[in-house]
């Protein structure tokens, strides 16, 4: 799954913090979220 976010401010100098710490941050700030599922399968 890939998720898209668009957000009302930029976190360039977040520095190194886990996946949870930042979507925290972001939280208050996501104006609008996409999502893109997919499957796939290996050619035979």
């Amino acid at each position: 799954m890939f998720t898209l976010y668009a957000l009302d401010k930029s976190f360039n100098d977040a520095g190194a913090v886990s996946k949870s710490e930042l979507e925290a941050a972001m939280k208050t700030h996501v104006i609008e979220k996409a999502e893109l599922i997919g499957t796939y399968a290996r050619a035979r």
